[in-house]
């Protein structure tokens, strides 16, 4: 995975946890590349970002170079595509992520009706 997206908090962490990877012989997240925030975030915490090799984008500052991509086409997704990944936070043991599609989650607001 490229690309996550998150809250501001959480950036300063991801930082931190690339950088460990770049030494580590089990990377996790060598692939991490960009981090989108719907908040702000301080100058402090971005101060590693260059030496992490990760961007750090701004939602509105995403939406508006979409907006503004003229040659975007649109791929319409397949029930089974992949939607979101939902991560815990590892309280028993290594956090984990879960993997839920389109479909799943057209099921679980059908069942709220």
């Amino acid at each position: 995975m490229s690309t996550i997206i998150t809250e501001g908090g959480l950036v300063k962490k991801l930082i931190d946890l690339k950088l460990e990877d770049s030494k580590s012989d089990d990377p996790k997240v060598s692939h991490l590349a960009n981090i989108v925030t719907m908040d702000e975030v301080s100058k402090d915490d971005l101060k590693d970002i260059y030496d992490a090799g990760i961007k750090v984008h701004h939602f509105d500052e995403v939406c508006k170079a979409g907006e503004a991509n003229s040659s975007f086409k649109e791929d319409p997704c397949e029930p089974d595509d992949n939607l979101m990944f939902s991560y815990t936070s590892g309280t028993t043991g290594d956090p984990k992520g879960v993997k839920t599609s389109q479909i799943a989650l057209l099921s679980m607001i059908a069942s709220l009706n």
